[in-house]
């Protein structure tokens, strides 16, 4: 069965994006893999807030590229139009035919369309579905609905490319609880794929059940972007609390963002900047060995639609603490962690301090054993198999 996959963000890095989404590059991997035929259509039209920092090494125009396997087709451009409304989704639908066109011509005819998020993805399939009669499916994982990011009509868009799918996968039941909320009963039901778990993490669970570390410190871990909606404060306020002066007792924080300084800032105001370490941009790898390094992952976000991270943790056999802020309410369950309301910064510090205090009573292997079965690579694909093949027999 021949797969076109369309993200609406670019599914491989560009250089000038520093956190784009990487959903859509794992699944492509993983579907090669269990024998699809996949493409990637990725249109890239960039903010003009980034020109002051372009590099010679950006791309403009059309590219392809055959990455291990699987074509993809990308359009390199500029959003030059950013005070018309739309004109920029309008502009991305626009490439994204003629991306189309030219895939059809080299790759061959898809049976199915696959769009990651209905906003421009969704759109580009309803187009293609109208033009061409072939069938699409959107996973959605956008946390702009619950952000309030989109206009009426955006709404008025997104609704029609819902609307005439065949099927709508959430990622989370919380974000399908919303999405009803706003479209109502005029979209079709719902069917809930998690998202997967990256193979690096797969294959290391895999491969090794334990992870201790080897350190006298204990460690609490965060990975997130460091911007407002990941609730950093309130990790930076409830740590304090309950660990302030404790030497062997630290905090370390992945990513990079707009509110570094600030946080660096809070940190040395509440007396914990010897406690607290900012690493940075971390890559995947980088990521997975910190995760094996810590001993409790926290996640203080104000929304999730999933949470990543959280399986992340998980397969490496760590307990986690989550706020309740959408997609980790399906996540954690009593025997792999806590979930504790969104912005209360008192149950964020107690439950850190009882897992610290309650760390053994976790059982490492179970966890990783439930992740995996969960959100793994068989998990998935038998579970994405099964729509594919419904909507193939249309």
């Amino acid at each position: 069965m021949h797969i076109l996959i369309i993200p609406s963000v670019p599914p491989y890095v560009p250089i000038e994006y520093l956190l784009p989404s990487i959903f859509p590059m794992d699944q492509a991997i993983v579907l090669k893999k269990a024998g699809y035929k996949i493409g990637i259509l990725s249109p890239n039209l960039r903010s003009l807030a980034l020109i002051k920092n372009m590099s010679p090494e950006w791309k403009h125009g059309f590219e392809f590229e055959n990455d291990n396997g699987i074509p993809v087709y990308r359009f390199h451009g500029w959003n030059w139009f950013p005070l018309i409304i739309n004109s920029a989704s309008q502009r991305w639908v626009k490439i994204g035919m003629r991306l189309f066109e030219r895939y059809v011509d080299e790759q061959g005819m898809p049976d199915i369309v696959h769009a990651h998020n209905a906003f421009r993805a969704g759109m580009l399939a309803n187009q293609i579905k109208n033009m061409f009669a072939i069938p699409y499916v959107i996973t959605e994982h956008s946390s702009h609905f619950a952000r309030r990011l989109f206009n009426k009509v955006s709404l008025l868009q997104i609704k029609s490319a819902y609307k005439n799918s065949e099927v709508i996968i959430v990622v989370s039941p919380s974000l399908k609880i919303l999405l009803e909320s706003l479209f109502g009963d005029v979209i079709k039901p719902f069917e809930l794929v998690p998202n997967i778990l990256n193979h690096i993490f797969e294959n290391e669970a895999l491969r090794s059940k334990k992870y201790k570390s080897k350190s006298n410190v204990f460690r609490f871990l965060n990975v997130a972007v460091l911007e407002e909606i990941k609730g950093h404060s309130d990790l930076l306020k409830a740590f304090a609390k309950k660990f302030k002066g404790l030497s062997d007792v630290q905090l370390r924080i992945g990513g990079h963002g707009s509110l570094q300084d600030k946080l660096v800032t809070l940190a040395k105001k509440l007396k914990v900047e010897k406690q607290v370490l900012f690493l940075g941009y971390l890559s995947r790898e980088q990521v997975l060995h910190e995760m094996k390094k810590c001993d409790i992952f926290v996640l203080s976000s104000y929304y999730e639609t999933f949470g990543v991270v959280l399986i992340e943790a998980l397969s490496c056999g760590k307990p986690v603490i989550a706020t309740d802020c959408g997609g980790p309410r399906s996540i954690i369950t009593r025997s792999n962690g806590i979930l504790v309301p969104a912005k209360d910064i008192d149950s964020l510090g107690n439950a850190m301090a009882e897992i610290h205090d309650t760390i053994n009573t976790y059982d490492s292997e179970s966890i990783i054993s439930d992740c995996i079965a969960r959100y793994g690579q068989n998990a998935f694909v038998t579970k994405l198999s099964k729509i594919y093949f419904r909507i193939g027999r249309l």
